[in-house]
């Protein structure tokens, strides 16, 4: 799944002729939800907070490096056991994923490294 691009593959000498492509057969992407997006900046501010890459966390929440990307910019609604899968994996309790954005001092004190 794509969330955010749209592939073009070109015709050459190796490759057959495409149909043309009108603007009714373009598939309009998902419309971003303002809570999931929010929902998704915290789990990649988190992520990067910890050095963690997407493939290092979607491989740990059992999900595909794509569909994190998308959750990440709100395209994509996790469920809860997906949410429940990054929290585990950034040593961080579910809340810190719907609370407002914390700062860079809280995110340190909630960090794996802390003991907290």
């Amino acid at each position: 799944m794509f969330c955010d691009k749209a592939h073009v593959f070109l015709a050459g000498p190796n490759r057959p002729s495409l149909p043309d492509v009108r603007s009714a057969d373009i598939i309009a992407l998902p419309p971003v939800d303002p809570t999931w997006a929010s929902i998704g900046a915290r789990v990649r501010l988190l992520r990067e907070e910890r050095g963690i890459t997407q493939d290092q966390l979607a491989r740990d929440m059992r999900l595909d490096r794509r569909t994190l990307a998308c959750a990440e910019r709100g395209r994509v609604r996790l469920t809860s056991g997906q949410l429940y899968a990054a929290t585990l994996a950034l040593h961080v309790p579910m809340r810190a994923l719907f609370e407002p954005l914390l700062d860079a001092t809280a995110l340190r004190r909630i960090s794996p490294t802390s003991g907290v």
